[in-house]
């Protein structure tokens, strides 16, 4: 088994990734995978921005978020779910509880009540401006993008009892089909107003996430070539060119996972034969994926009022600058953070 954490392979958890007879440096497209979806998490979060303060049109506005919203999110889920048994066969109940609740439950609580105030702060420069008491709303099940830290806190304690399956490392047949049934009735009944509230960004992608622990239990990723590589390039390629033509329902479904695996296939097979340079930038920007997803709203937002306030509305400056502070602004905070020992208690280490 390798370490993720020696290699820095996390996804908001640490825990091993068992791609036996990979090389170390092979993982490294882990890490430039991540780079990649954090950056589109950026970039989508910038661009519905602007859209909002009517720089953007909506036929462009839908061609581009519809595509980048129809894989992203989901592929994080998926390289989550490639660490999850590693983690909960190391840990009794109590204290993986606690490393949830310092990994998933403390930053999100933070970087809630700080977006909300830096909200309420801007006033009528947001684009959604906020009233007092919204600044101290619950920030259960999720306030904005932290959603995803509480969904995956949902799938992270809903699938725990998995590790009372695993044996020699790996999930037994038998549990790997009772929890696919459990996943897919959360997956496929349709839940009450009151409970999707809570359960139903968990719900839709859930499925993902046990996807990732799948293709872990049969080591999948480390029997993939080049070539096959090359071809779930072309898929994704062309199921993406289509995407806006797809309605919603099954067909959109099947699509949205044959996306999603298809970026994962890529990513394993191909990334890591791009240039030193390039690899190390992604990879830099995957391993502080959780920093940039919880500060990199604040950042861009901060960048695209000043702008305003100083009279440019050039949407292509608005992009590129939003984008770069967006990525930029946390790296230099999980610096500060790291020199000064309080990542932890920012919620970001």
């Amino acid at each position: 088994m390798v370490r993720a954490a020696r290699l820095g392979l996390r996804v908001f958890e640490s825990g091993e990734y068992p791609l036996r007879a990979v090389a170390d440096n092979r993982l490294i497209w882990l890490d430039a995978a991540k780079g990649i979806a954090i950056t589109l998490v950026v970039i989508g979060h910038a661009w519905r921005g602007l859209h909002s303060s009517g720089l953007i049109a909506d036929g462009l506005f839908q061609a581009v978020d519809g595509r980048i919203y129809a894989f992203h999110m989901p592929v994080f889920f998926l390289m989550s779910g490639l660490f999850y048994v590693g983690t909960v066969t190391r840990h009794a109940f109590p204290a993986y509880a606690w490393r949830l609740a310092v990994r998933l439950v403390w930053p999100m609580v933070l970087w809630t009540y700080v977006f909300l105030a830096m909200k309420y702060a801007a006033g009528t420069m947001s684009n959604s401006p906020i009233s007092l008491s919204e600044v101290f709303q619950l920030p259960f099940p999720g306030v904005a993008h932290f959603w995803f830290l509480w969904a995956l806190l949902l799938m992270s304690l809903a699938l725990w009892p998995i590790r009372f399956f695993v044996q020699g490392g790996r999930v037994t047949s038998l549990g790997l089909i009772l929890f696919a049934v459990i996943v897919a009735g959360f997956y496929l009944t349709p839940l009450p107003p009151g409970v999707h509230h809570w359960i139903g960004n968990a719900a839709l992608h859930a499925p993902f996430f046990y996807l990732g622990l799948c293709l872990v239990q049969q080591n999948v990723l480390a029997r993939l070539q080049p070539m096959q590589g090359g071809i779930a390039a072309v898929i994704f390629a062309a199921l993406l060119w289509v995407w806006p033509m797809i309605a919603p329902g099954a067909f959109q479904t099947i699509t949205v996972f044959a996306l999603t695996i298809a970026f994962i296939v890529v990513s394993a097979t191909l990334l890591a034969s791009l240039p030193q340079g390039v690899l190390s930038v992604l990879a830099r920007l995957g391993q502080a994926s959780l920093a940039i997803y919880v500060a990199h709203t604040i950042f861009s937002a901060a960048f695209r009022e000043v702008l305003f306030v100083i009279g440019i509305d050039n949407a292509v400056l608005h992009m590129a600058g939003g984008t770069a502070i967006g990525l930029i602004g946390p790296l230099v905070l999980l610096a500060l953070a790291r020199a000064t020992r309080t990542q932890k208690l920012l919620g970001i280490g």
